[in-house]
């Protein structure tokens, strides 16, 4: 297992003091992870030195798992360990959708890990906040992510029923989570994503776009989509979102710490070996405007 990590330094506009978030997405935690995965994963997660960790959708790969009581007791456990900074968690697909199982007990799973730590919240059309920021966490309902293509029809009439936006504040930047980024940048959708400093997304897993071909290859493009549509937009990176008040906004597409899941067809599983895992440090700075200062990676094991 070796690591990409990101690094990016932002100005952002009413923040009052240098804050960093640790994201991550798309851990497809399953009974393949072992507990050396999981302390290794920990270990490069506090050296980073967090102030909020947020994991953006897709922490388990089947809800099917949270019927294995061992599965379920290993994952809380290292969640309570990241815990000791907020631990802000979003929804994906794999976190509440499964044929055949009911979603709502995956819901009543997430929702009820909230009571094993005071530091875990789980944004689930929630939002949590302190003195310095808030976090909106959106979940994108089933029904967006049914096959041929994620629906951003779908999206866009369930956002406005959710009303998180008016939920923003004005006295302090709005971070939002939502697990996938396909449609984010849409013009349709802009009046709705209205205020947020900061959009945080995963679920693209790079474009599986390998170690190598990333670096030369610019852009935000990849070479194909969870739905296996070839060519993925908005696959990777860091996109810039010009909102209607003409201040710039951002969304941090973060690489997923599993590129080939559990539940993919065992003869791609062994690819693996060639992605890394991705961890984002985002170091956020007070600043008159928002401006991106710097951003860079690097490898690890």
């Amino acid at each position: 297992m070796f690591f990409k990590i990101t690094e990016t330094e932002i100005g952002i506009q009413g923040l009052k003091e240098v804050t960093r978030i640790v994201q991550l997405a798309d851990l497809h935690y399953s009974s393949k992870w072992s507990s050396y995965h999981l302390e290794l994963l920990y270990e490069k997660i506090m050296r980073l030195s967090p102030r909020y960790i947020c994991l953006v959708g897709d922490t388990i790969d089947r809800i099917s798992s949270l019927l294995d009581e061992k599965i379920c007791k290993q994952l809380e456990d290292w969640l309570c360990q990241l815990a000791v900074v907020p631990t802000l968690i979003s929804l994906g697909s794999h976190d509440f959708k499964q044929q055949g199982y009911d979603s709502q007990m995956a819901l009543d799973f997430w929702l009820n890990l909230a009571s094993k730590s005071p530091n875990i919240h789980i944004l689930h059309n929630a939002t949590y906040e302190d003195s310095n920021l808030q976090f909106l966490g959106y979940t994108q309902p089933a029904s967006y992510y049914e096959a041929p293509r994620e629906n951003v029809a779908i999206m866009l009439e369930d956002l406005a029923l959710v009303e998180l936006s008016s939920q923003l504040k004005s006295d302090k930047p709005n971070i939002g989570l939502i697990h996938s980024p396909l449609w984010l940048n849409e013009e349709k959708l802009r009046p709705l994503l209205q205020g947020y400093q900061l959009i945080l997304a995963g679920h693209m897993h790079n474009g599986m776009v390998p170690p190598g071909l990333d670096e030369l290859w610019s852009g935000h493009m990849g070479l194909i989509e969870p739905n296996k549509k070839i060519l993925a937009k908005n696959a990777r990176g860091l996109l810039t979102v010009s909102q209607l008040n003409n201040k710039d906004s951002w969304i941090n597409i973060t690489g997923g710490v599993v590129k080939i899941a559990a539940s993919a067809p065992r003869m791609l599983q062994p690819c693996n070996v060639i992605y890394p895992a991705s961890i984002d440090q985002l170091n956020l700075l007070p600043a008159e405007k928002n401006k991106i200062y710097s951003r860079h990676y690097h490898y690890e094991r």
